[in-house]
């Protein structure tokens, strides 16, 4: 809702950010963001004694039905980047993943960086599996900016077998233990071993010309390269975890259910 009318003071209404719950949270941060002051119902506080002041200034503002937008907010530098560095904090900690979540939003609106998106399709299905992919986009990239990346196409698995190597030469004499390292070193380069396989190559002969260099396996191509694919890390070390602790759990209880 606005109102444009001339010498009259220019108002828009905007539905608050974080829905019901966060609504407190979106407030603070947008007066952080503008300089200007939140009130609150919860905390009594009214609008009886507002000021120019209070109003907080920006760059340029836009307001849709479903969305609105603060561009080159004039608040204080200093106070966004504690709230930035303290939110940063609460996110370490959090392990729910909506908190993570809501958290995760509130600095990248801080930070006063975004992106649109538009995805689109010729049928209903088509524009679900797209904005789907889009959306799985985004969480990948906000990963890789969080842990970074890898070297893709299995190549930071195979890169581990000189430090299990390493662990398994260390063990003394259990040979348990040597055994363990040498079954995941076996796992760990079958991953490589499989896009090899798929592509339609011998794995013996590509793995023997990557043997001491770090370059990687084009499967299009067919060539060893020095750049290719990149993963995200937090998406290795999850893959990673994952595989471990299926494998311990197997161990464990003895048993194993293999569906056909």
């Amino acid at each position: 809702m606005t109102n444009c009318t001339p010498d009259k003071i220019q108002v828009a209404v905007v539905k608050t950010p974080g829905g019901t719950l966060n609504r407190a949270d979106a407030l603070q941060d947008l007066a952080l963001l503008t300089g200007g002051r939140a009130f609150l119902q919860a905390a009594l506080e009214t609008f009886l004694k507002l000021t120019v002041q209070d109003f907080g200034r920006a760059g340029h503002f836009w307001a849709r039905m479903d969305a609105f937008g603060i561009v080159d907010g004039k608040g204080d530098a200093q106070q966004i980047d504690n709230q930035i560095v303290a939110l940063h904090h609460a996110y370490q900690q959090a392990e729910d993943r909506t908190l993570r979540q809501h958290l995760h939003g509130r600095i990248g609106m801080l930070m006063g960086s975004s992106a649109t998106v538009w995805t689109g399709g010729a049928s209903e299905r088509e524009v679900k599996s797209k904005h789907a992919d889009a959306l799985r986009m985004v969480h990948l990239l906000r990963a890789a900016l969080k842990d970074g990346v890898l070297p893709g196409g299995g190549m930071a698995l195979w890169m581990c077998r000189e430090a299990l190597t390493e662990c398994s030469e260390e063990s003394g004499g259990d040979e348990d233990e040597r055994a363990a390292y040498r079954i995941l070193q076996g796992a760990l380069e079958t991953p490589l071993g499989r896009i090899i396989t798929s592509a339609g190559y011998d794995p013996g002969s590509i793995i023997a010309r990557m043997q001491d260099t770090d370059c990687g396996f084009d499967a299009l191509s067919g060539q060893v390269i020095e750049t290719g694919v990149l993963d995200v890390a937090a998406v290795q070390k999850a893959a990673l975890q994952r595989a471990v602790e299926s494998a311990a759990l197997a161990l464990t209880i003895d048993v194993l259910v293999h569906r056909r």
